[in-house]
């Protein structure tokens, strides 16, 4: 029989070892290295962070003009160095081979309800 978590922890083992993701491991402790793009970078995340919550809890409608606007002032800010844009570049690549590895992952339940 087919132990399924197995085959989940060797992909994700597998995952650790593909050029995209040592290129984000790469481009994550570069940005690191410089203290101010790494902060700017910690409050952008803790701004998706709350962004998620307030989607998950249907609250997103209800954040402020304000709060809209600091998120923005924040999401420009971080675009402006070069290190926070590099490792967004590189997450971009990877999350193409998480796609691909999710539609194969879900191409049997999509050919079953396809059928």
């Amino acid at each position: 029989m087919v132990n399924i978590y197995d085959t989940a922890n060797q992909l994700q083992a597998d995952l650790r070892q593909i050029k995209e993701y040592k290129e984000l491991q790469a481009a994550f402790a570069a940005l690191k290295e410089d203290k101010e793009a790494y902060a700017v970078f910690q409050e952008l995340r803790k701004a998706q962070d709350e962004l998620q919550k307030r989607q998950q809890d249907g609250s997103l409608a209800d954040i402020k003009p304000e709060e809209a606007k600091k998120m923005h002032e924040i999401g420009q800010k971080a675009a402006s160095f070069d290190a926070v844009k590099r490792l967004m570049e590189k997450e971009r690549a990877l999350s193409v081979v998480v796609d691909d590895i999710e539609q194969a992952l879900f191409k049997p339940i999509t050919e079953l309800y396809e059928s």
